[in-house]
């Protein structure tokens, strides 16, 4: 997945049966960096591409 700096998405965590807002910064060695109100957290490429998260834009808020 293809992911635009400065825009939020939102992450769903499957196993977890929770979700947060995070707005994306960067890609590095194929982790996607995303920030929220707690701070910096990353999503690996493995683990959207095994769909343990649903992560979808989120429109002008």
């Amino acid at each position: 997945m293809e992911f635009q700096r400065g825009v939020p998405y939102e992450i769903r965590y499957k196993n977890l049966k929770k979700s947060k807002v995070g707005t994306y910064l960067c890609s590095t060695d194929r982790v996607n960096i995303f920030f929220d109100i707690n701070g910096e957290f990353g999503v690996s490429d493995e683990f959207i591409a095994n769909r343990h998260v649903d992560i979808e834009e989120i429109a002008d808020i």
